[in-house]
């Protein structure tokens, strides 16, 4: 004898922390009536054709109802919905809330429904936008993402080793054969020419994570090791050599996995699934992007990467760059040319300054391998900064989006959120019958609206809901069970929740850039302490105006010292408009959230700020920072000037 199954009882989702929501319990004989007038006739067909066999295909079997879902006969899910929510938040750290909102329009009252989204677990998320595979920034940004490619693609890198490797033993062996230049002077081109590669390599690791290539995906693999294989053993039938090479390989190969396998300081086989902490910068630049696309709440700010400003900057590192090193090289007083010419003239032809100089100059093409070096050397300087730009004010844009969230809730409190009713199932009026939106775009779906239009009702205030949201579609005909509705009661924990964690992926996206630049900006200062020093001890000196000279390490310093600290700083000035947001607000206020002091005293714990490996720039220790050294600088300026310096 086959038993019906019978409705599923829903079990309560255990949220992040100990907050849980129970179902309410509800009358069910009214569905149950429905049920068995639409559907018990499709089940005791499907029952009498199958026979004792119908439990287990009545797993897999479909019908399709009287609005033209396709069903699971057991179930009565729709086939291809992934709505339930504990699949939901496993997959994105999200889940949706169908809520049915009542207003008045035109002193008429209305019923529409929405899906309110809240997140549950920041990490996940994260995650979910790692493993995307689409580029946001190529949207975002298309020149930046192109520029990117070029001047980090892996024959661009091995190109600039392979010059900055033949510069380096050029020089030494001139060097070697006409020693001319003092050692000094020698060991500190080396090291310059040395550091300008470690640097470019560095930038490298800072955007892709590696320095030549990703690493490609599994099937992609799978494939090429496959057709290597079936080429190998083509080979090693007909040839003994490859037979021989092709054993050795695969003894060296074997060896050191058995090596690794055995000094291994964890266990391969666990699956780790904590946050990686490592990731490169251009990929948090797009998980945040992604993160932003798919939450434009209104009233936030959106960010244009591709506008004028930006884009004039990449124009530059475009165009500018290789005419800056043209002119640096040939035609600029300290240019390599320029001291060439000079120092044959002053030392004479034959002297062996001069054949140092004329053979560096043969052997590198009238110098244009360093010309070339520089120009893919300074484009990628640039451009990392130009990134670092894009990373503060995808931080503004972090920052904005949660108070544009979570503002509007500031008098929202319990007595408030217990007068309104929430129930009901959510419709998109873009997706056909039966179809669900995906669950990248499903888990932001206007949220913000929803929680403004919440907010509303709350303070007694009706007003119309504004006009993109009044486009929705009627909820459609799908049978609605009861226990699937929740109290607004039941709604008030996910708000918290969802601020914190909110808050914690801004959170993570400032730590993954305070990793990635803290060498990074250590690196540029350090690269302009040396450029500058170079100049400034360097025999060429002489040779120049000192307006020229202000002028040119001015350049420098801005570029590698100044600009960085400013962005960071600008970063972290919207951390603390944030905080500003609950310092201005009344004590009471915010109890939706948790609390106006809580928020205060965890945002004082866990800051979301843009370090420098642990040192926090902010505008007034900038100020405080620029008036010392100003001061510095003038007291030096007067005391040169009346020793008679000048």
């Amino acid at each position: 004898r086959v038993q019906r199954i019978g409705i599923m009882e829903l079990t309560p989702i255990s949220l992040s922390g100990n907050v849980k929501h129970s179902t309410p319990m509800v009358d069910t004989s009214a569905y149950r009536a429905e049920r068995a007038r639409r559907y018990d006739s499709a089940l005791d067909q499907f029952i009498v054709q199958n026979g004792r066999s119908a439990p287990e295909q009545a797993a897999a079997a479909t019908f399709v109802d009287e609005d033209g879902l396709l069903r699971y006969v057991d179930t009565w899910k729709v086939v291809g919905a992934e709505s339930d929510q504990k699949h939901e938040l496993s997959s994105t750290g999200c889940v949706s809330i169908p809520v049915k909102l009542n207003h008045d329009v035109r002193q008429e009252a209305q019923t529409k429904s929405y899906l309110l989204s809240f997140m549950l677990d920041y990490q996940i998320l994260w995650k979910y936008f790692e493993k995307d595979s689409v580029d946001e920034l190529a949207e975002y940004a298309p020149l930046f993402h192109a520029y990117i490619e070029i001047c980090f693609h892996p024959r661009t890198v091995q190109l600039m080793i392979f010059m900055s490797l033949y510069y380096l033993i050029i020089q030494f062996s001139v060097d070697q054969y006409y020693c001319a230049i003092p050692v000094a002077q020698r060991i500190s081109l080396y090291i310059y020419i040395s550091i300008r590669c470690i640097v470019y390599l560095t930038l490298l690791v800072l955007f892709k994570g590696k320095f030549f290539s990703r690493p490609r995906s599994f099937d992609v693999q799978k494939a090429e090791m496959a057709e290597k294989a079936n080429r190998v053993r083509r080979n090693i039938k007909r040839n003994t050599m490859a037979r021989w090479i092709y054993f050795a390989q695969e003894a060296v190969r074997t060896t050191s996995l058995e090596l690794q396998r055995i000094f291994r300081s964890r266990d391969t086989t666990v699956d780790y699934d904590e946050l990686n902490h490592t990731t490169p910068f251009y990929d948090a630049l797009n998980v945040a992007a992604k993160f932003l696309s798919k939450h434009q709440f209104q009233g936030s700010v959106g960010i244009n990467l591709n506008s004028p400003r930006h884009n004039f900057k990449l124009f530059f590192v475009f165009f500018g760059v290789p005419l800056y090193c043209f002119m640096a090289t040939y035609i600029a007083p300290a240019g390599a040319f320029s001291l060439l010419t000079h120092l044959c003239h002053s030392a004479g032809q034959d002297s062996g300054l001069c054949n140092n100089l004329r053979w560096i100059f043969i052997l590198t093409l009238g110098y244009s391998v360093v010309a070339f070096q520089m120009i893919i050397f300074m484009s990628s300087v640039l451009l990392t900064l130009t990134a670092l730009g894009f990373g503060s004010e995808i931080g503004r844009g972090l920052i904005d989006s949660w108070i544009a969230r979570f503002g509007p809730l500031r008098r929202l409190n319990n007595a408030q959120l217990s007068e309104v009713e929430a129930t009901g199932k959510y419709d998109d009026p873009t997706k056909s019958a039966g179809e669900m939106t995906p669950l990248r775009e499903r888990f932001a779906s206007t949220p913000n609206a929803v929680v403004n239009e919440l907010h509303k009702q709350l303070e007694k205030q009706l007003p119309a809901i504004p006009a993109h949201l009044e486009t929705l579609s009627p909820v459609s005909a799908d049978i609605e069970a009861p226990g699937m509705s929740l109290t607004p009661s039941e709604i008030l924990p996910y708000l918290p929740r969802d601020a914190y964690e909110h808050y914690l992926f801004v959170r993570e996206f400032m730590c993954t850039g305070s990793r990635s630049w803290s060498p990074i900006i250590i690196a540029l200062i350090f690269l302009c302490i040396v450029i500058c020093g170079a100049v400034l001890f360097g025999t060429q000196l002489a040779t120049l105006g000192w307006v020229y000279y202000i002028l040119w390490v001015c350049v420098h310093v801005y570029l590698l010292m100044i600009y960085p600290i400013v962005s960071l700083a600008y970063a972290n000035t919207c951390v603390y408009t944030l905080q500003e947001q609950f310092l201005v607000a009344a004590p009471e206020d915010f109890a939706a959230l948790g609390g106006r002091d809580a928020w205060l005293e965890y945002l004082e714990k866990v800051p979301a700020v843009w370090t420098i490996y642990g040192l926090v720039i902010n505008w007034d220790r900038l100020s405080g920072l620029m008036w010392t050294l100003m001061a510095a600088l003038g007291a030096a300026v007067i005391s040169f000037a009346t020793s008679g310096g000048l």
